[in-house]
């Protein structure tokens, strides 16, 4: 129907380009048929701090399950971690999850950090992963993080493992992955702030404000955001509880590529809840 010598080559997301005769190109998309778009009813929130955006994120997941629970009112339950000078310095995706727990929902985790954990243990039962992660616990020392968090971490993967949580150890997070559990309700995920929004290094100036200027002394670090859908062409939409107008549609690659950046504080992991 299309002519003669017609190749069709598949793309992700079942992205077709139809070359035809005489050098003659079309192209067109057509959603993939193995998974169905939708979208997650949530009420978006700011961050009261600017060190909040994990309890933040909580809440707008919560709220797609018809749970209203406000963001101070987690961190009063999961407070914000703070220095030896009392300053915010954030906090760990896996100590909100485990929380989660404790309001009776399930809570899957996939993680794709190779630092804290190692790919080698994604295969193995619970007893011996516990295990595993209790010998290197001590041995940890990411450089970014410092001792002092490097162990945190470790601890926050065993306390919810311990806790009855599910955890997922993979290479990399990836579009499959995204797609099946966004079929199923919201996402709560770790993404480098620089990537996600292209801003570069920066430096808190206010309450959700920043400068963008200072590749100096200023900050890279990770952040937390909500996935709660995507659409036909498979955009995913983010729920983001610093950057305005809130509720935002980026591009599959792109998200992907702000997970992956967590990296650089171990942040590269993500969660679901689940009644």
């Amino acid at each position: 129907m299309l002519g003669r010598k017609c190749l069709c080559v598949p793309y992700t997301l079942a992205q077709y380009i139809l070359y035809v005769n005489d050098n003659f190109i079309l192209q067109y998309t057509m959603r993939d048929m193995k998974y169905t778009p939708t979208s997650h009813n949530l009420i978006h929130h700011y961050q009261p701090t600017n060190y909040s955006c994990c309890q933040t994120a909580v809440s707008m997941a919560l709220s797609c399950y018809g749970r209203s629970i406000s963001p101070q009112k987690i961190i009063e339950q999961v407070p914000v971690l703070v220095n030896k000078k009392g300053e915010e310095e954030g906090s760990l995706l896996q100590h909100l999850a485990s929380w989660c727990m404790t309001l009776g929902y399930t809570v899957s985790m996939y993680t794709a950090d190779c630092e804290i954990i190692d790919t080698t243990w994604a295969t193995l039962p619970k007893v011996q992963l516990l295990e595993r992660m209790k010998l290197a616990m001590p041995h940890r020392n990411v450089t970014d993080l410092g001792k002092k968090y490097s162990t945190m971490y470790m601890q926050s993967y065993i306390d919810f493992v311990q806790a009855g949580g599910t955890l997922t150890i993979v290479a990399s997070i990836g579009s499959d992955l995204l797609y099946e559990l966004l079929e199923k309700g919201p996402v709560i995920a770790g993404v480098s702030f620089r990537t996600l929004w292209g801003t570069g290094h920066n430096k808190s100036t206010g309450l959700r404000q920043m400068e963008h200027s200072d590749t100096g002394k200023g900050n890279a670090g990770t952040h937390a955001v909500t996935l709660y859908g995507f659409t036909e062409t498979g955009d995913i939409l983010i729920a983001d509880p610093w950057v305005k107008p809130g509720l935002h549609i980026v591009k599959i690659d792109h998200v992907i590529a702000s997970i992956s950046a967590a990296q650089i504080n171990c942040d590269n992991l993500l969660f679901q809840i689940a009644p």
